[in-house]
């Protein structure tokens, strides 16, 4: 069963150790495995290989270099982000050395502290970098840049597996290369080093060890994977591959062995996949044309393939027809949304009104609503003023904040709908197992040149898993040493992440300030602002950018300076949704579109009583002691996150973008490795 955490920040899967729905599983993402038995995409041959040319080059001359005695160094390049060389002379007073680049026969002088020392040839290739006698930022690109051009994305890196996104398919997910994996795995105990080596590092992080107990026994404690990378990096596509694998290893075969035995009268035992409800859903509604002539179509991918396959996939899971027409009927609605266009009434009157009714006809059909009821509970909302309710007229503005906040949860409660829906179908027995495996697929880090609420969250939430990461890296390393006997005192590497998250978190922080605003009727975003400078403008993480500067204010996260501009950010916090559309679609004649807003208790915004200018200006109300924010809301989900991250065995899969054009077999040396974590 699935326990999301959103198409924006991911999904987090707990996957119990039983065995009956893993085999639907299979079966549901069956797609992926026949897509990647076929000969995977690439570029022109003639370009790869002069790519992989060029390689070998380099690979030779450094073999050649090793032989004459030279010593060879990586020096900063601006292009390639590091360039190989060898030394011409020792330092000389001041500390430099002259360096000849091995490519352009090109000498510099640089300082002793600027070069980086190189691996000998037989680590070339090296799957687990922690094995390579020098260890340092060039070396693990090299590295990484020589298997990615190889084919050989997975790379292990001590404790985790690092990623690099091919842009093409690889056919490595074959059933037989599971099978051959699983075999090996339960007849030797020993994992086959290869191009594929995912199914051997999930196996390994899961501490799966083969002993004589059944495969689903060998688990000691509940287990999580977290996938982090950037948006585009294939973090999900990741984690697909893991649960098909995990899949193929619980699924039965036509064998006899005492092995398949064993996994096959687990069936009767809970379901393997349970989960505990979605996590980090994003709140800020985007304006957005959901709609468009674009007509992008991805080489070797077949829509209508895949449509057929989500179809088949969902009966197999038990979904019934009127079940999936209802779901493409709201998700055919959500689309529409973005269509609707609004203008003003006159040149007298800021009043909103539709141009054309033609689409808001299509979306009210869909949703089982009454076109003439709709379209006055968007433009003419009614509110509460002390004891009575009066008609408020809504401006172009208001409208399309209106539409695209109802869009939003719109799509989110079907979302979460799916995942209960999956939840019943595939947990027969209503029990709870002692272990499970989690999979965590977060959004990464996010830099953009200006950075609105929607980063601040998703930086918050990558801060404190950065946190997470380093204090199990480094305190499983610490224990190796206290377990080989060697005197050593603990260290807390956690720690230096402290303050920017306690600014972002504690008390008087960021989004308890931004908390505060939004109970005050006259509060706004510069407002807010004024507060943060004023309560933290000698913090060591906040920084006041110049006068000039189109941000607000600046954060030093762990990947560095990010720029924030505050404004929206009080009306994103509050997230308002119009209670009179709200009240329509709970009766709607659609049942799906009644089940999934039938509870709206722990929605921000609504309520019987007003907080705020925004809460009357979109239509939606508040109930005291039942209001919270986003932000509040964010942080009760991501402490639930990461207790049960902090209750498991955690591992990690860092995956990275080899280059942000998306080209196949080119990698961009010069990303920012602070990115990678």
């Amino acid at each position: 069963t699935f326990q999301a955490i959103d198409p924006t920040f991911g999904i987090f899967l707990a996957i119990n150790l039983t065995l009956s729905t893993l085999i639907a599983i299979n079966l549901m993402f069956s797609e992926f495995l026949h897509q990647f038995m076929s000969i995977y995409l690439s570029r022109k041959e003639n370009e790869l290989d002069a790519l992989k040319a060029s390689h070998n080059e380099l690979a030779g001359r450094i073999k050649a270099a090793e032989a004459h005695g030279k010593t060879l160094v990586w020096v900063p390049h601006e292009k390639d982000g590091f360039a190989l060389s060898f030394i011409v002379n020792e330092p000389d007073n001041e500390g430099y050395v002259l360096v000849e680049l091995l490519d352009s026969h090109e000498r510099q002088r640089v300082s002793r502290d600027d070069y980086q020392k190189v691996n000998p040839p037989r680590f070339d290739k090296c799957e687990d970098m922690s094995s390579m006698s020098c260890l340092n930022e060039a070396s693990v690109l090299f590295n990484l840049k020589q298997r990615f051009f190889s084919n050989l994305i997975y790379t292990y890196s001590g404790l985790f597996c690092v990623v690099v996104n091919p842009y093409k398919r690889l056919p490595i997910y074959t059933d037989s290369i599971a099978e051959q994996y699983k075999v090996s795995l339960m007849n030797t105990g020993l994992l086959k080093a290869g191009s594929n080596i995912i199914m051997g590092s999930w196996m390994r992080q899961c501490s799966l060890r083969p002993t004589r107990l059944a495969p689903m026994q060998l688990m000691v404690g509940s287990v999580t994977c977290t996938y982090r990378g950037e948006s585009g990096a294939g973090k999900t596509e990741n984690t697909k591959k893991v649960i098909q694998y995990l899949a193929h290893v619980a699924a039965p075969r036509a064998s006899s062995s005492k092995c398949t035995s064993a996994c096959w009268k687990q069936q009767r035992q809970p379901s393997p996949l349970t989960a505990s409800g979605a996590l980090l859903l994003e709140s800020s509604p985007n304006l957005y044309s959901f709609l468009s002539n674009g007509d992008i179509c991805i080489p070797g991918v077949e829509d209508a393939g895949e449509l057929e396959e989500t179809l088949r996939a969902m009966k197999i899971v038990g979904f019934q027809d009127e079940e999936i027409q209802a779901i493409f009927r709201i998700v055919s609605a959500v689309l529409l949304f973005g269509n609707l266009q609004f203008s003003h009434e006159g040149k007298n009157s800021d009043q909103a009104v539709l141009h054309n009714d033609g689409v808001a006809h299509k979306i009210c059909t869909l949703l089982g609503l009454n076109l003439a009821e709709v379209m006055k509970a968007f433009l003419k909302p009614k509110i509460k003023v002390g004891r009575e309710y009066v008609h408020r007229s809504q401006n172009e503005e208001q409208a399309r904040f209106s539409v695209g906040a109802i869009s939003k949860a719109s799509y989110e409660r079907l979302f979460r709908w799916l995942v209960q829906r999956l939840n019943r179908s595939l947990d027969r027995t209503r029990q709870h197992a002692v272990s499970f495996v989690g999979i965590l697929d977060i959004a990464g880090f996010e830099i953009f040149e200006m950075n609105s609420f929607e980063q601040l969250c998703i930086n918050y939430t990558n801060e404190k898993l950065q946190q997470l990461f380093n204090n199990t890296m480094f305190e499983k390393e610490q224990q190796e040493y206290l377990n080989e006997g060697l005197e050593w005192d603990m260290i807390d590497f956690g720690l230096n992440l402290k303050p920017t998250i306690d600014l972002i978190e504690k008390p008087m922080g960021i989004l308890s300030t931004l908390d505060d605003i939004c109970l005050f009727p006259q509060g706004n975003d510069a407002g807010f602002v004024e507060r943060l400078t004023a309560q933290h403008h000698n913090h060591s993480k906040y920084l006041v950018p110049e006068m000039r500067s189109k941000s607000d204010f600046a954060i030093v996260h762990y990947a560095g300076r990010v720029d924030y501009q505050a404004q929206g950010w009080r009306v994103k916090n509050m997230d308002p949704l119009n209670e009179n559309v709200v009240e329509l679609l709970q009766q709607s004649k659609d049942f799906l579109v009644c089940e999934i807003w039938k509870d709206v208790s722990d929605m921000c915004c609504l309520g019987a009583t007003e907080v705020g200018e925004a809460a009357a200006v979109f239509g939606a109300r508040v109930k005291k002691g039942l209001f919270r924010t986003v932000s509040q809301l964010h942080k009760e989900q991501l402490t639930r996150l990461m207790s049960t991250l902090n209750n498991t065995s955690p591992h990690f899969v860092r995956c990275i973008i080899p280059n942000h054009e998306k080209r196949v077999s080119f990698f961009l040396c010069s990303q920012k490795s602070a990115l990678f974590g």
